[in-house]
C-alpha cells in the first residue's frame, strides 16, 4: 500500500502531474485486476473449455495491467514535457520556431496518451459483460465495481483526449479524433446503461 499512498500524495499535491490522465489509467488497471480476480474465482465450476478461455484471458489481463501502469507513468511525463515546451526561450525567430514545433509535438503526445489508454482497456468491456452473467455470482459486487472503474477510466481518458484535440495542428487529425470521441462516448453510454439495468435487476440499485 506504500506505493499507492505515495501515488495519491503526488496526485493530491500542487505538482502539475500526475493528474486526471494517470488516474484514469490506474482506474482501468484496477478494473482489469478485479476482473482477473473474478475470473480466477469463476474457474472452479467452469467447463474445461471455459477454463482454457479464462487462462488465456488472465494472461491478457496481466499484460493489460502492466501496459496501463506504464501509460499512467508516461502520461505524467508527457504533461511535464508539455509544460517544459512552453517554457522554452523565444528570443529569436529560430527559438520561436523551435518552441512552436516542440509544443505541437507535445500536444500530439498528450492526445495520443489517453487514446492509447482507451484502446488498451477496450477488451475489458466484453469481459465485464460476460462475467456479470456467467461469472462467480458470489463475486458479482467485484464485477460491478470493475464495471464502474472501467466507466470512470474510459470517461476520464475521453475528457483528457478532448481537452487536447483543439491544440492539434492537423485539421484532419482533429476531425478524426472528434469522431472517435463520439463513437467511444456512445459505446460507453450503452455499456453504462446495460450495467445499471443489470444491477437494478439484481437489486444492487
Amino acid at each position: 500500500m506504500a506505493e499507492i499512498s505515495s501515488f495519491l500524495s503526488d496526485v493530491a499535491s500542487s505538482a502539475p502531474a500526475p493528474g486526471g490522465g494517470s488516474c484514469s489509467a490506474i482506474a482501468l488497471a484496477q478494473a482489469a485486476a478485479l476482473i482477473s480476480k473474478v475470473m480466477s474465482l469463476s474457474m472452479k465450476d467452469a467447463s474445461e473449455k471455459q477454463k482454457e478461455n479464462y487462462a488465456e484471458s488472465l494472461k491478457a489481463l496481466e499484460r493489460m495491467r502492466g501496459l496501463l501502469i506504464e501509460l499512467a507513468d508516461k502520461d505524467s511525463q508527457i504533461f511535464l514535457d508539455l509544460i517544459a515546451a512552453f517554457r522554452l526561450p523565444k528570443n529569436s525567430p529560430e527559438e520561436i520556431e523551435k518552441r512552436r514545433i516542440e509544443i505541437r509535438t507535445r500536444y500530439s503526445e498528450a492526445a495520443e496518451s489517453p487514446l492509447n489508454m482507451i484502446k488498451a482497456a477496450s477488451p475489458l468491456r466484453a469481459n465485464i459483460i460476460f462475467l456479470m452473467h456467467n461469472g462467480n455470482q458470489n463475486a458479482l459486487s467485484d464485477t460491478l465495481c470493475a464495471a464502474k472503474l472501467f466507466e470512470a477510466g474510459i470517461q476520464g481518458a475521453l475528457f483528457n483526449l478532448k481537452i487536447n484535440i483543439p491544440h492539434l495542428s492537423s485539421g484532419a487529425v482533429r476531425t478524426n479524433l472528434e469522431k472517435a470521441c463520439l463513437e467511444y462516448q456512445s459505446d460507453l453510454n450503452r455499456f453504462s446503461v446495460e450495467v445499471e439495468e443489470f444491477a437494478r435487476q439484481q437489486n444492487y440499485l
